[in-house]
């Protein structure tokens, strides 16, 4: 049987096809868990810098509901990406368990 795909999808998507060079750029590098195998949820691109009165509001609840907010410049995500990644590292590493060992999952 097909998935339906809910509005949220299709606003997903229409976001993506308008996404700025930036919101691009840091999107191939997040997109399939490849970073820590965590999961990122939005990039904003430059209209949001610096942050609008209702970015702030979103932020605090998004961090009040358990969610990371990091923003980086666009000039930054364009001309220093390892730099990028790495602060997003970091800061996953900071606050992700640590992964279980095969012993833990019940492998070995």
């Amino acid at each position: 049987m097909p998935r339906l795909l809910g509005t949220r999808t299709f606003q997903a998507r229409a976001l993506r096809c308008s996404s700025t060079p930036a919101e691009q750029q840091l999107w191939q590098m997040l997109r399939g868990r490849q970073v820590m195998q965590a999961k990122f949820l939005e990039a904003d691109g430059a209209p949001h810098f610096p942050r609008p009165p209702r970015d702030r509001r979103r932020d605090a609840w998004l961090a009040a509901t358990g969610f990371a907010v990091l923003r980086f410049p666009n000039h930054e995500i364009l001309h220093r990406p390892a730099r990028v990644l790495d602060r997003i590292r970091r800061h996953l590493a900071a606050y992700l368990p640590a992964p279980l060992s095969l012993r833990e999952r019940g492998w070995g």
